[in-house]
């Protein structure tokens, strides 16, 4: 039987989601721009499956899938739209974990960034910033 994994990558826009969502697949499977125009404008998902052996060093494995959701940036900071967009986020991807990413100089609202750990905590979402 196959486990299955979802993860959420999120955050303001250019600010190099897609470059990770490569970086963990290991491919240039996410479109990506060096431009000041955002690239990804829908929720796309790449799927990973992988085998991990028994610890007991018997030939079995247990296998497993990964998709890795590369979410649009926050183009708005209102409370509605950030609520709203991290809400379709989590909904869509059910994700077991959400990466928040943010670059030097992107904008970014501490009380949105802790609503949306807060929110992660209580759908027992692991958030990593």
């Amino acid at each position: 039987m196959t486990k299955q994994f979802n993860i959420a990558v999120c955050g303001s826009a250019r600010v190099g989601k897609s470059t990770l969502v490569n970086a963990i697949c290991g491919s240039e499977v996410a479109r990506t721009s060096s431009s000041l125009c955002s690239v990804t404008d829908e929720m796309k998902k790449y799927v990973l499956n992988r085998a991990c052996p028994s610890a007991n060093n018997t030939a079995s494995s247990t296998e497993y899938s990964i998709t890795i959701w590369d979410t649009p940036g926050i183009e708005s900071w209102t409370k509605e739209e950030v609520e709203k967009h991290f809400t379709k986020i989590m909904l869509e991807s059910t994700p077991l974990c959400m990466i928040y990413c943010a670059s030097p100089g992107s904008f970014a609202r501490l009380d949105h960034l802790k609503w949306l750990i807060e929110t992660c905590i209580k759908s027992n979402i692991f958030c990593a910033l």
